[in-house]
């Protein structure tokens, strides 16, 4: 049975032509250069961005790309504004999603560490659950076990200021680890309590 699967995004598991052509057109534009239909952006993808914007630019009438540079910072500013534009999955896509997590085949985690002070590190364990996961997970602390939960996002206390901690997540045959460093600890001290006189000595 497979364990995993890796995908890509574009044209893949998401429609995502119209957002390319949304953004493209807009820097095609801007530039004064021919707006190009969204049909054609089925062509222009599959090679990456720079060789879509050159596609884009020859098209556009800039025959000899001479304006790339400036396209291609248009572009990136655009697209990141507008790369959900009309983006849908294919057809058949979330069926095909649904049933390998049903299989089993997103068990795999991963601890991040999302916070830390001088006591206390908060820490998510990521295997696609929102807020509880299916399986309990063990927490070790340096080797030892420090507790047990299912949230997917748990702090741990009584930690030591600038100390290296080894964190580990177990669940079922699923593992990971994380090493982190507390933070330091500042403490506000009154001098009078160490002998001094408040005149300068």
């Amino acid at each position: 049975m497979y364990k995993a699967g890796i995908f890509d995004l574009d044209g893949t598991l998401a429609d995502t032509v119209d957002s390319m052509a949304y953004s493209a057109n807009l820097a095609l534009r801007e530039l004064g250069l021919l707006e190009q239909p969204a049909e054609r952006f089925k062509t222009f993808a599959g090679d990456g961005a720079e060789e879509l914007i050159r596609r884009c630019l020859r098209a556009g009438g800039d025959e000899t790309c001479s304006k790339f540079e400036e396209m291609q910072r248009l572009y990136r500013r655009y697209f990141g504004e507008n790369c959900m534009y009309h983006v849908q999955l294919y057809d058949g896509i979330l069926h095909l999603l649904e049933t390998m997590k049903q299989k089993g085949m997103n068990k795999n985690m991963k601890v991040n560490v999302i916070y830390q002070t001088a006591r206390c590190v908060t820490i998510e364990v990521d295997d696609g659950s929102i807020y509880e996961a299916e399986r309990e997970r063990e927490i070790y602390l340096n080797g030892s076990l420090y507790g047990r939960t299912r949230k997917v996002i748990s702090s741990i206390y009584g930690l030591k200021p600038d100390t290296t901690y080894e964190i580990r997540v177990k669940a079922g045959k699923d593992e990971d680890k994380r090493e982190v460093r507390t933070s330091y600890e500042f403490v506000t001290l009154n001098v009078k309590d160490f002998g001094a006189k408040g005149d300068g000595i």
